[in-house]
């Protein structure tokens, strides 16, 4: 089974949200949905995939902002490359995470 490991609050460093489901994936979305902006871009893991010095090889950031209109955006590190989502910025702020 593959685990994800979530984090956006300071009590995840130690206790980080454990993906298995997706069910557990909605309760991630539901929880950005629910935090302020300075809570609002979750850290994804998956457990065990590592490089050689023991740090993961990958990163997946999931960035939700319900106070300016329910907007987000994905960015993935790994593979020898970064990604980002692609799609029109919406109203007439320009968001940053």
């Amino acid at each position: 089974m593959t685990v994800v490991k979530a984090y956006y609050k300071h009590v995840h460093g130690e206790a980080p949200l454990r993906l298995e489901t997706p069910a557990h994936v909605d309760e991630l979305v539901d929880g950005l949905l629910a935090e302020d902006y300075s809570h609002s871009v979750a850290a994804l893991y998956v457990e065990g995939r590592v490089n050689a010095v023991g740090a993961p090889d990958h990163e997946l950031l999931v960035a939700i902002n319900n106070e300016d209109g329910d907007v987000g955006a994905l960015r993935y590190m790994g593979g020898g490359g970064t990604y980002y989502s692609l799609g029109e910025a919406g109203g007439d702020k320009e968001i940053t995470y």
